[in-house]
């Protein structure tokens, strides 16, 4: 069944069963979205890895919350990570998520070989958009690790961000996703070498999915203005499931768009190693922070039903 809201999302995530995530140096903020998620039987346990003390004392840790939490004390941020890490080892817990502690500390300890998790490809933030007047969730992507979707000019360099993304969509229920490389029209230009690129990994081959670039945003998500530029024919025009920025700086700017002034919803996932990360933001609502945790759920689902991935 593809996923076409967010209430779709929620109501998918519960009909899981119930997973396990291990939260490093937790805070009363992702305490309060795991909370919802456990009271809606999304989540089964938590693992808080962190200062045992500090940890005991958060507001957010009572009732039947606490029942299901399994506190191990660590002395640093890194050790904290470590244990996080092992339960995903173990099999245990499902994914990771970052509490109060530093990104970089939490990402280095991801990445950290053998110590970390295993990585399938580039780390890329996949965000899942609800936008009034569309009629699907829409992924955009990478609004907020990658600076730019071609690091090293070349356009295989890509391949990992569209792969992720490709990923979360079908985590979704979306079978054959229509993926848009954004640019600032349709035909490329080499006075701008990203639209070149695009074009270049548009053309690979691509299996269970259609992929088209350059495309400008509007032609990407609105069937009218593909049929303007005479475009209505395109697999994707009109009709993307997926958007991919170019840069950071543009899918930023899409993604506080289309919450501060579509008065989008998203949830998040970063996907790239063998456990899906959630990480959130301090402008996060609690809406979303909950939504990112249901994704995750989901994606971690569709991660171990497809371990080649």
């Amino acid at each position: 069944m593809m996923i076409r809201t967010m209430e779709d999302l929620a109501a998918e995530a519960k009909r899981t069963g119930g997973a396990a995530l291990a939260l490093v140096s937790p805070d009363n903020r992702a305490l309060n979205a795991v909370k919802e998620a456990m009271a809606q039987g999304i989540v089964s346990r938590v693992f808080l890895t962190g200062d045992a003390e500090r940890i005991k004392a958060l507001s957010s840790l009572s009732g039947a919350c606490l029942s299901r939490c399994h506190i191990l004390d660590a002395s640093t941020d890194q050790e904290s990570c470590h244990q996080a890490i092992g339960y995903v080892k173990n099999g245990e817990a499902g994914m990771v998520m970052k509490g109060e502690i530093n990104t970089a500390v939490f990402l280095k300890s991801i990445l950290a070989g053998d110590s970390g998790l295993s990585s399938t490809r580039r780390l890329s933030l996949v965000c899942i958009f609800e936008i009034p007047g569309l009629d699907r969730l829409v992924i955009l992507t990478d609004p907020g690790i990658n600076p730019a979707l071609f690091p090293d000019g070349h356009p295989e360099s890509g391949l990992d961000i569209v792969g992720n993304a490709l990923d979360v969509a079908r985590s979704l229920g979306v079978t054959t996703p229509k993926v848009a490389i954004l640019g600032a029209n349709e035909i490329p230009s080499p006075s701008v070498p990203s639209s070149l690129l695009a074009r270049s990994l548009a053309r690979r081959p691509w299996t269970d999915a259609f992929v088209s670039g350059p495309l400008s945003y509007d032609i990407a998500l609105y069937p009218q203005y593909a049929k303007k530029k005479g475009m209505a024919d395109d697999s994707v025009a009109g009709r993307a499931d997926i958007l991919v920025a170019p840069d950071i700086v543009s899918g930023n700017v899409i993604y506080k768009s289309w919450i501060a002034t579509a008065g989008g919803t998203v949830a998040n996932v970063v996907p790239g190693v063998s456990a899906p990360l959630i990480i959130s933001s301090r402008s996060d609502t609690d809406r979303s922070k909950f939504l990112t945790i249901c994704s995750s759920v989901l994606f971690s689902r569709y991660i171990k039903e497809n371990p080649a991935g």
